[in-house]
């Protein structure tokens, strides 16, 4: 089934580091041979600094113990890049890892950038004394020889005293103290070009694969930073990282703040929100379908008028993961109507067993063709890396998703028939469902027990007859007027939007 690997889809709107769950699980589901998924591996591994990981799969894939000269090379760049960012953001790193000094910090950021500009003057200051405490000495000790003097030195961090100088070995070791201490207190001065280390130490980190360390220093930066790019910038890495380490809650928390700075209207360019709104939606594929509730979120995303025209414009294969939530979503929403005359719409551009599925239920009303598309749906879903997600008891394994969406769709099957059909041969129902006669009458009688469907089973003739079911005039009235508040909603912001930017002109 690799005709309907959207990896090579989705793998350009992703960071490099995200597409590696990827290639595990092809790796896993062996897709595609296991030498292309290591050769995809190693060329992914070279735009990256994670050097030790490439070597073991060059050793792997070669079954070699020796790796290329350009690697060794490689890596020894990339510790020694490592070791100059660590030192350009120590003082900072240093400071944030000083609780009594992070208790000084707030939610302001002016009010943070002040502080240590404030702390960065006094240092500035300090060493400016100390050349006056030296030359004062240096001409008191050549004057006074035998004289006493006491003298205190304060500064951030330190405190030097010294009671008494009477001889030119004492004077040596106050300079000697004061040329090597003021220097290293000055190197912890905290300004713009170590809060740019950080992001810069931050994001090295990252393209190691040291994660967790990254995460923490681009939180951090962020609440430094006033550059509105980079702090962006710092957002989707923080993202990532929480991403590959698999803290879901947090990273839905990032996911819901990148997404109110791109829908904001200070964003910016339209075409720079368009595909900031297709990554956001591809990088949280690795979300929804690691979260309890991530169905109904996937829909209520991708399903905003913003992100569908985004979809249709540029990415249609993410129809297939939006078809999908609506299929296993226990709910049924006012919105899935539309969205089967999205699937009609795009059916040009883009479908898979799944969309077409949808296509052959309620546009097509063709149930042998759904039958056929069900098959090939389970295939589908076992070999997305998304969808085939496994849950391990024991010795065994099982696609939950999978069983979700066979009995939903024999569900849809099932409605759609009984919708046009009054009285329905249960052996004709079988095979359209993919089941045998008693698995078939065993699964009605359970939808009429449990109040899912209106109808009653006739043994003797083997059918299934339905009771005539006839339109409530209220729950029309309801399901016709449901959508008014926010249509209205949307209008009465559209009429002020255009009425601020008259005004402005």
């Amino acid at each position: 089934m690799a005709t309907y690997d959207l990896t090579p889809r989705i793998a350009p709107n992703l960071d490099r580091h995200l597409v590696f769950p990827l290639l595990e699980f092809l790796q896993e589901s062996q897709l595609y041979p296991d030498e292309q998924i290591l050769k995809a591996k190693i060329e992914l591994l070279n735009k990256t600094n994670m050097v030790d990981y490439a070597m073991d799969i060059h050793k792997s894939l070669y079954r070699t113990e020796e790796v290329p000269q350009d690697m060794i090379d490689r890596r020894a760049e990339v510790v020694a890049r490592l070791k100059a960012l660590e030192e350009a953001a120590a003082p900072l790193v240093e400071f944030l890892q000083n609780a009594s000094a992070m208790q000084e910090l707030r939610a302001d950021k002016q009010y943070n950038l002040q502080m240590l500009h404030d702390r960065y003057q006094e240092l500035s200051r300090n060493y400016k004394i100390s050349e006056l405490i030296l030359g004062t000495l240096a001409s008191d000790f050549n004057e006074k020889s035998q004289n006493h003097f006491s003298v205190q030195i304060q500064m951030p961090y330190t405190c030097f005293t010294f009671q008494t100088i009477n001889t030119h070995i004492d004077y040596v070791k106050i300079a000697a103290c004061l040329l090597f201490v003021i220097p290293c207190a000055l190197s912890k001065q905290i300004g713009q070009e170590q809060i740019e280390a950080l992001y810069q130490y931050a994001k090295f980190q990252f393209e190691c694969g040291n994660y967790s360390g990254a995460a923490d220093y681009l939180y951090q930066y962020r609440g430094l930073c006033n550059n509105s790019e980079r702090s962006l910038s710092a957002l989707w890495g923080k993202m990532a990282a929480e991403i590959l380490m698999q803290n879901w809650d947090i990273a839905l928390e990032e996911l819901n703040r990148l997404k109110e700075i791109i829908d904001s209207k200070s964003f910016s360019s339209p075409l720079n929100q368009v595909q900031s709104r297709i990554w956001l939606m591809h990088w949280s594929l690795f979300i929804f379908f690691n979260n309890d509730n991530g169905r109904t979120q996937i829909i209520d995303l991708f399903n905003q008028d913003k992100y569908l025209n985004a979809i249709q414009t540029n990415a249609p294969h993410l129809l297939r993961y939006l078809a999908t939530a609506f299929i296993v979503n226990k709910r049924r929403r006012p919105q899935f109507k539309d969205f089967i005359k999205v699937i009609q719409q795009e059916q040009h551009s883009y479908k898979d067993p799944i969309t077409e599925f949808l296509a052959c239920v309620y546009v097509n009303y063709d149930f042998d063709e759904a039958q056929k598309k069900m098959k090939e749906c389970e295939e589908v879903i076992l070999n997305d890396p998304f969808l085939g997600k496994r849950l391990e008891d024991g010795n065994f394994s099982n696609v939950l998703l999978r069983d979700e969406f066979l009995e939903n769709a024999r569900l849809f099957i099932f409605e759609t028939y009984c919708r046009i059909h009054q009285r329905i041969d249960i052996g004709v129902l079988a095979e359209k469902l993919n089941l045998n006669f008693e698995e078939a009458e065993r699964w009605i009688v359970n939808l009429i027990r449990n109040s899912k469907l209106d109808a009653k089973i006739d043994s003797e003739s083997g059918t299934v007859i339905m009771e005539p079911s006839h339109p409530n005039v209220y729950e029309q009235l309801i399901d016709h007027t449901k959508a008014l508040s926010g249509r209205t909603s949307k209008s009465v912001s559209q009429i002020l939007e255009h009425a601020h930017a008259q005004a402005a002109r």
